[in-house]
């Protein structure tokens, strides 16, 4: 198994379905523990939803209070199948909430996400592109681009 960091270009063609045909066999499962921070949590959802749709979520609520609660709720509802709520009745910590969720991922490829992150559009691609050409790859991970207030160094 390998571990990557910055996956290199150049990849092999590989485009993803723009609408599969049956949404019960997704791409990636994209695991998201939240613990409290609806606001945030809410502009992650969001912002997946709209980047990501190949994926199926696993929304691990890891014990939070009854705003995020009926936020999830809300999201898990209007996703329908392409959503999976878990709850934990108390925060059980991050790591096991996230394997909460490994161990209800069926997809061939899975994304742990924090729930205080924005993705763009095309953020997934690379990443998938790359495990055409690295089937051994275990773990790949994404840069990083930390959002600043406009000011550059």
């Amino acid at each position: 198994m390998a571990f990557l960091m910055d996956a290199p270009a150049p990849y092999l063609p590989y485009e993803l379905p723009k609408n599969p045909v049956n949404m019960d066999n997704y791409l990636i499962d994209i695991i998201v523990a939240v613990w409290n921070r609806p606001a945030e949590t809410r502009n992650c959802l969001v912002n997946l939803i709209d980047h990501s749709p190949q994926a199926r979520f696993i929304l691990v609520d890891n014990g939070s209070d009854r705003d995020t609660e009926r936020l999830l709720e809300e999201f898990a509802e209007v996703l329908d199948r392409r959503a999976l709520l878990l709850r934990n009745d108390t925060n059980k910590g991050y790591v096991r909430a996230v394997n909460r969720g490994l161990a209800q991922a069926e997809a061939p490829h899975i994304a742990i996400i924090r729930n205080t992150t924005i993705v763009t559009d095309g953020w997934l691609e690379p990443m998938l592109r790359y495990t055409t050409k690295r089937s051994d790859a275990g773990i790949i991970v994404p840069r990083l681009i930390p959002v600043t207030s406009g000011k550059h160094a």
